[in-house]
């Protein structure tokens, strides 16, 4: 019975660490276009964020699931 009490404590503890993180989606991070438009639009301080809300990209998807979601994004 510990155990379970020990698992069910870990698992909801992991959930709600990750989804207090800001993330933004894997479209709206690869953009082509938006990236350009970024570069002149946002402030520094925006870039940035924008860089860290994007940054679960490289830790979760891998090279392959990125290009096909890319195309995905682009139909």
């Amino acid at each position: 019975m510990k155990k379970y009490s020990y698992l069910l404590f870990l698992t909801v503890l992991l959930l709600t660490q990750s989804s207090c993180e800001n993330k933004r989606e894997f479209c709206e991070c690869m953009d082509i276009k938006a990236a350009f438009t970024d570069a002149l639009e946002l402030s520094k301080e925006e870039q940035e964020l924008k860089a860290k809300e994007c940054a679960w990209i490289e830790k979760e998807v891998s090279a392959v699931d990125q290009l096909q979601r890319m195309l995905d994004c682009n139909k």
